[in-house]
């Protein structure tokens, strides 16, 4: 038995201002520059929470993120 599970359709946020939640609590803010099916995500010009660090570029593994949403 298979169980199909639906990826969020991420086209429609590419080139925007996203909000990812972590497992670890930590929220990260950028801007949506690519994904792939295992929800791997890119995000450029981002930041998190509980820092004020900056990054050009960020790959967020998929199996730590909770939850995508747009800014």
């Amino acid at each position: 038995m298979s169980i199909k599970i639906n990826i969020p359709d991420l086209k429609l946020f590419m080139e925007e201002e996203i909000q990812i939640q972590l497992k670890n609590k930590l929220c990260l803010k950028g801007t949506l520059r690519g994904f792939d099916q295992f929800l791997n995500i890119v995000l450029e010009k981002s930041s998190y929470s509980k820092e004020s660090n900056y990054f050009d570029i960020l790959i967020v593994r998929g199996n730590s993120i909770i939850s995508v949403s747009k800014l």
